[in-house]
């Protein structure tokens, strides 16, 4: 977690470690968020950002 050491106790910063499947902590989480982004999709993905934001490159 070494990319985000320097985020830690910074107001408005939390994290929470878990998986996808778990429904209960995604639920939470989802819950107090304004906008939430599903970055685990993305991994080896080539991604380009428009005016709408991210979208899959063809």
């Amino acid at each position: 977690m070494d990319n985000i050491d320097h985020l830690v106790g910074r107001p408005g910063f939390e994290y929470r470690i878990g998986t996808a499947p778990d429904l209960p902590l995604v639920t939470e989480c989802v819950d107090r968020c304004d906008v939430t982004v599903h970055l685990a999709a993305a991994v080896g993905v080539k991604l380009h950002r428009g005016a709408a934001g991210p979208h899959h490159r063809d």
